[in-house]
């Protein structure tokens, strides 16, 4: 399993990884979280997909990391989700004092926008941004290209594991 961050989760966190995960597989999903909470959000999308759907067409990760994109609501600052989970393992060894907070990174993880400039606190998660128009144009404009996505996303063939057992994902 991919090894994230060992922070503790809470409740609202499993709820917006679910909230995103379940409605990406019906359509598109934005919303605004704070980015002190973007790693365990992050991680728990990664676990909602590994424990409810099978992923053909490659692993988990890179479904996510095509299909899931970050933009700082600010300043525009925009990441695929192969960023995101990039960042989630970069948190497992980062400590902080260690560097001078300048990269990127080390913004991220003390809670503030990636781009040097910006002091936004939040940032908007966007999941299959490829299913609606306004969306494409929105993330197109902060520089994903979202053929390339629509090519990388239709590799994969994702079937809920829990549709069998006649659960249904919540």
């Amino acid at each position: 399993m991919w090894p994230f961050n060992k922070t503790k989760e809470t409740n609202a966190h499993a709820s917006v990884a679910s909230k995103l995960t379940a409605m990406a597989i019906v359509g598109p999903v934005r919303m605004v979280i704070p980015i002190s909470e973007l790693a365990s959000t992050v991680g728990n999308i990664y676990k909602i997909y590994d424990a409810n759907f099978d992923c053909e067409g490659g692993p988990i990760t890179k479904m996510i990391g095509c299909s899931v994109v970050s933009v700082c609501p600010k300043c525009g600052n925009a990441a695929m989700g192969e960023e995101l989970l990039k960042f989630q393992l970069f948190l497992n060894f980062y400590r902080p004092g260690k560097g001078d907070g300048s990269s990127a990174l080390e913004r991220l993880a003390s809670g503030r926008c990636g781009n040097a400039r910006c002091s936004s606190r939040n940032i908007e998660i966007i999941s299959r941004p490829d299913l609606d128009e306004t969306l494409q144009g929105y993330v197109s404009q902060k520089g994903v290209n979202i053929e390339v996505m629509r090519q990388n996303i239709s590799k994969f063939t994702i079937r809920n594991k829990n549709v069998d057992k006649g659960k249904a994902l919540q």
